[in-house]
């Protein structure tokens, strides 16, 4: 099942998916991404609160 989910993003972050993409579909993509991150979070071990923001420089 598939849910519909709006995110804002900004406009660096935009182009560099649209760079990275090519022909595939966004929403694909994204879900990709995602998918990639969220493995990625969990091997990960825990960090202090607040750390993964200033990480990826938000």
């Amino acid at each position: 099942m598939k849910a519909y989910l709006a995110v804002t993003v900004d406009s660096k972050l935009y182009r560099k998916i649209e760079a990275l993409r090519g022909r595939e579909k966004r929403s694909t993509f994204v879900e990709y991404l995602l998918w990639l991150g969220i493995e990625e979070h969990i091997k990960r071990p825990r960090e202090p609160k607040g750390s993964q923001m200033k990480r990826s420089g938000i």
